[in-house]
């Protein structure tokens, strides 16, 4: 069993080198797919389920998006990675849902094949799942900053109106930042 499993994996590793997203699209392999995403996030997870390959053309821009879903603490948590047309990792994309409510989503950076961390917008009054896509005017309560180290949180930073990961660090700014859990890994706290 142990040489088979290490010959899938040499297998799909060439598969993957040797292939685009458009080609990794024509053939829709879950197993395929599934490889490629570890390759691109070393630390993406096998609860992850498959939802959906999608192609579109986004301000003027080709992307493919893999669209996974799992559950965690009580939410379904869905996923979209983009990645350009030569297979390059674009953005990550992020909606959690309690049942059919929409709780916050946000966006993810990567660096060097590994997630490093998840800015989240939670929203002051939750949509219903059918009315997620084109709600763009919903207010926010507060922002959240997940911040992972190999893989895992380390912290999460909650702030009123620092909207953008960068804004952490910005002094000027009076909007207190909390700590949610785990130790000040960015050295923010004051």
């Amino acid at each position: 069993m142990k040489y088979f499993t290490i010959l899938l994996c040499t297998h799909l590793s060439f598969q993957l080198t040797a292939q685009t997203m458009a080609e990794l699209y024509q053939k829709k392999d879950t197993a395929l797919l599934r490889a490629f995403q570890k390759k691109n996030d070393r630390f993406f997870l096998d609860d992850w389920i498959f939802k959906s390959l999608e192609h579109a053309f986004i301000d003027a821009g080709e992307y493919y998006f893999l669209n996974w879903t799992t559950s965690r603490n009580g939410l379904t948590v869905e996923r979209s990675y983009a990645y350009n047309r030569v297979s390059k990792p674009a953005f990550v994309h992020e909606q959690r849902f309690r049942n059919v409510t929409l709780i916050c989503q946000g966006y993810g950076y990567f660096s060097r094949d590994t997630l490093k961390y998840f800015g989240l917008a939670y929203l002051k009054e939750p949509y219903h799942r059918s009315d997620v896509y084109g709600a763009e005017n919903y207010q926010v309560d507060f922002y959240t900053f997940e911040i992972f180290d190999q893989g895992t949180t380390c912290c999460i930073y909650k702030t009123k109106r620092r909207n953008h990961y960068e804004m952490l660090f910005e002094e000027k700014i009076t909007d207190k930042i909390e700590l949610m859990s785990g130790d000040d890994c960015l050295d923010i706290i004051r």
